[in-house]
């Protein structure tokens, strides 16, 4: 027995080993991501991650996107343990580099993938053939992607960690253990239930799994002995309803054993606790009102059609893992159709989806299969809390809320394969034959000496007896290729939805295919089309998002700001006004009204008269959005402000908004480009004749340019300071010069300052070198300084 358990563990190792490495493998490219769509609010914006951030007492009030718990706008998602390991990952690398926090992740989900394994194959006592079958089809299937590439999904992550070593060290009652063995391990498992249940909500179920094991599959099993010793002499159990009835009646009766209820106490005495006390962080605020963008079925008000299409969901829930053919970073409005009858058609769809659940339940208890009732709660208790059965959440449909359902389901498949092939026992070298060479494997593979108990989640008992090894006829030959041919599609799909989640772009294109009628993926997949050669695109977009919701402020700000993009200011003037009236507190609009006119008056071709109109009308929206306390503290708004002085000749004040953007632009929410600021500032003072002015707001420009910039503001710097102190020109000149060697102005400005030093060798060769460059199209300005030395050395 001791060789039999050690050679069960060895091969529960490799299978393990083996799914970590394909796990991790087939999502490797994931590293190389940016922070994506909720993690910026996660991760970037949430001091709470930030090293030196919020303290430990402010991370436990609040939730898990660094707000307060009792704000009437907190989502009301606690998930501390969760946020303290983004902390760590900020401790130990910073908060910015994304690669460590994507490594995690998927370390993370290499780890669950050998846990289910081992659960598999050591705890539930499962046969090596499905073992291997459901570890292989979960560490494949793409829908779990979205938990790895997302560093937000690491929730789901680390709540099926702590659920899986839970489900791990919960103390089986059928194996020999002593009292303080089974307490030790029943306590340690109430531990892990609680961080689970702090990593994300939906960890708490994994209590209500606790008292599931007890019943349908620790006390089954234990029944199933205790009758198997007491009617020896049967060489068969009772089938028929009399027989299930009978099985399950002593399954119950086992339940009411002391140790066991005094369990299934706690378990709910544990829950109710962590309910009570989570509901307490909330405040006066119970839940957050979802917006229609977020939750629209939530929003609706004919009781029928919020019911029938939440119905609806839990059957994409259940296709997604069956068939995760289109995949969407957002399922919301308008996403999933409305089931608005019971005469609708599509009511057909979750009829079907809770008929195979029915049917499944049914057949594990008349079969009297505790095993298959123990993987259909592992698929729909975990997942329950998204259900919307019990509250409405924030998503209509969310492929991360299937992290843990679907290894249940892969299983389930893994396990119908196993007993439709007539699959017995195998060693682990036997399963990789029979996956590998499905069409030559023959009856060696089917049917090979191994290791069971008789008593896994398979069957509720176990004769010891091998059946006789099947035929490998041309059924059971396509049924071993079409598996294999899924774990080779979820892989490529794998692979292909990790570098789709790599960029926003690709994200957002991608989810057009499953959600084209969507606002938010209208809305953001053109966001990524504001651009001159991309504006038709995102006009054509945002028109379709307006059309489907006219009220998402989004849209209508890109909308605009498409326009801007074809120079079509009227139309963005009319739709940023068109916004104002439905939101006339958004700060940004006014921002961007502003800038409409500002941009319109610089444009070619206007007149003098209708550019100070224009730029009057922005001094205008200007002065009504100073009106709003909130607007005022907008660093955008001070700095379009600072373009329009600058462009009315009102350089003080215009200095004076661009200081007020720069005090404000640490705490802004949108920031701004001081860069920029600073220096169109100065080179307004430096056209104006205004050097004493000019030189500080160059310097100001220098400390805030970006590298590319960087040798253009030296430039301007220089050429200031060649008034007053030509060698400390010089010197910011050559700086320019290592950074630019070859930008024609760059080599026309020193050759000046040198020109003006005396040095006219060098100043010429820098003037030829520039002119050369420029050839055939010279700037006249460098031919002139060209010719003019030239002349004057000749």
């Amino acid at each position: 027995m001791g060789r039999i358990r050690a050679a069960v563990r060895r091969e529960a190792l490799y299978v393990a080993g083996f799914a970590f490495v394909l796990a991790v493998s087939l999502r490797i490219n994931t590293i190389g991501g940016t922070f994506m769509w909720d993690d910026r609010a996660g991760i970037v914006g949430n001091k709470d991650v930030h090293r030196n951030g919020s303290s430990l007492v402010e991370i436990l009030k609040h939730d898990f996107w660094g707000q307060d718990m009792t704000l009437e706008l907190s989502h009301k998602s606690y998930r501390p343990v969760t946020t303290l390991s983004y902390r760590l990952n900020s401790e130990i690398h910073g908060h910015l580099w994304t690669p460590g926090f994507k490594i995690t992740n998927l370390l993370i989900h290499g780890l669950n993938a050998a846990l289910w394994a081992l659960l598999l194959r050591l705890k539930w006592r499962c046969e090596l053939t499905t073992t291997v079958g459901a570890a292989l089809l979960y560490s494949v299937h793409p829908i779990t992607t979205e938990c790895i590439a997302s560093i937000v999904g690491r929730a789901d992550l680390l709540s099926a960690t702590f659920s899986w070593l839970g489900l791990l060290v919960y103390p089986d009652t059928t194996e020999p253990m002593s009292f303080l063995t089974i307490t030790a391990r029943f306590l340690l498992s109430i531990l892990l239930a609680v961080l689970a249940a702090l990593s994300k909500e939906n960890g708490v179920t994994v209590l209500g799994l606790y008292v599931l094991y007890e019943g349908v599959l620790s006390c089954a099993r234990r029944a199933s002995k205790v009758s198997q010793a007491k009617k020896a002499k049967k060489k068969a159990k009772q089938g028929g309803l009399a027989g299930a009835l009978k099985f399950w009646g002593a399954s119950i009766r086992e339940m009411l054993r002391p140790g066991c209820i005094v369990r299934i106490i706690v378990c709910a005495l544990v829950v109710g606790a962590y309910v009570y006390a989570h509901i307490q962080l909330h405040g006066e605020h119970l839940l957050y009102p979802w917006t229609v963008l977020e939750n629209d079925i939530a929003r609706t008000e004919d009781e029928t059609e919020r019911m029938l299409t939440y119905s609806y969901t839990h059957a994409m829930y259940l296709y997604k893992m069956l068939f995760p053919v289109k995949q969407s970073f957002d399922y919301g409005f308008k996403c999933v159709p409305h089931v608005v009858s019971w005469e609708d058609p599509l009511l057909l769809v979750p009829m079907a989806a809770y008929g195979f659940v029915l049917c499944c339940i049914l057949l594990g208890l008349l079969t009297q299969n505790p095993g298959l009732l123990w993987l259909m709660s592992l698929m729909i208790v975990p997942w329950l809390p998204a259900s919307q059965i019990f509250f409405p959440v924030g998503v209509i449909l969310g492929e991360r809320l299937l992290y843990m359902p679907v290894a249940a389901m892969a299983t389930l498949v893994a396990m119908t394969l196993h007993r439709t092939l007539g699959i017995s026992k195998g060693t682990f070298r036997g399963c990789l034959n029979l996956l590998c060479n499905p069409f030559q494997a023959g009856d060696e593979a089917l049917h090979m000496n191994g290791t069971s108990n008789g008593h896994g989640i398979e069957g509720a008992e176990g004769n010891g007896a091998a059946p006789a090894p099947p035929t490998m006829n041309w059924w059971r030959r396509i049924l071993v290729a079409l598996y294999a041919a899924t774990l080779l599609s979820f892989s490529v799909a794998s692979v292909y939805r990790s570098h789709i989640w790599n960029s926003e772009q690709t994200l957002f294109s991608d989810a057009l295919k499953t959600c084209p009628d969507s606002v938010k993926v209208l809305t953001n997949t053109a966001f990524y089309h504001l651009n001159p050669q991309g504006a038709d695109t995102a006009v054509k977009m945002l028109e379709h998002a307006i059309d489907v919701y006219p009220y998402g402020s989004g849209a209508q700000e890109n909308l605009g700001l498409a326009f801007y993009h074809q120079e079509r200011f009227s139309s963005a003037r009319r739709v940023f006004r068109r916004t104002l009236a439905l939101y006339p507190e958004h700060c940004q609009y006014w921002v961007a009204l502003q800038e409409v006119e500002y941009f319109n008056a610089m444009l070619d071709g206007v007149d003098a008269a209708d550019k100070v109109r224009l730029l009057m009308n922005a001094v205008k929206n200007f002065e009504a959005a100073q009106t709003i306390p909130r607007c005022e503290r907008f660093a955008t708004l001070h700095h379009s402000r600072a373009l329009v002085a600058m462009a009315l000749g009102q350089l003080a004040e215009a200095q004076h908004h661009a200081e007020r953007a720069e005090e404000l632009n640490p705490t802004s929410v949108h920031k701004v480009d001081l860069h920029n600021t600073f220096n169109l500032l100065a080179l307004a003072y430096k056209k104006a004749e205004k050097p004493v002015e000019a030189l500080p707001a160059f310097e100001k420009a220098l400390g805030y340019a970006p590298e590319s910039e960087y040798w253009k503001v030296l430039t301007n710097i220089a050429t200031l300071r060649m008034l007053d102190d030509l060698g400390a020109a010089k010197e910011l000149a050559t700086k320019a010069l290592e950074l630019a060697p070859r930008e024609p102005e760059v080599l026309t400005n020193f050759g000046y300052i040198l020109e003006m030093d005396g040095q006219l060798d060098e100043a010429l060769k820098l003037y030829e070198d520039a002119y050369t460059l420029q050839l055939p199209d010279v700037d006249p300005q460098v031919e002139r300084n060209y010719q003019n030395l030239k002349a004057r050395m000749a």
